[in-house]
């Protein structure tokens, strides 16, 4: 079957919905099957890879250690990021310390 530049988007039109939805209440290893009389949600459990030659992975799709190395850096960055911006604070205070800047310097 081949469908038309006008199925194609009658078919997105009437999937975007579902899609939205998975994407709101579901997690990404969830797939839904739908024909003329059911739809049925399915929950992914493991996954092997082929790795031979011919083997494509979806877009976006990384390593689970990878994407462990990603949150890790993301984390790190993050922390230095919290203790420059404690120092640019802490510069800012007076010498006599954060309770003074509270008082407005009134004792």
């Amino acid at each position: 079957m081949i469908l038309t530049k006008e199925q194609l988007t009658e078919l997105e039109t009437a999937a975007q919905p579902l899609m939205d939805w998975m994407k709101e209440n579901l997690h990404p290893h969830t797939t839904a099957i739908v024909d003329g009389y059911h739809c049925e949600l399915l929950e992914g459990l493991a996954q092997v890879l082929n790795n031979g030659p011919t083997q494509t992975r979806p877009p976006g799709w990384r390593e689970p250690s990878s994407e462990r190395q990603r949150l890790t850096d993301e984390n790190t960055a993050l922390k230095a990021r919290c203790e420059e911006l404690e120092r640019l604070v802490m510069a800012q205070l007076p010498p006599d310390g954060p309770q003074q800047a509270l008082a407005g310097g009134k004792e």
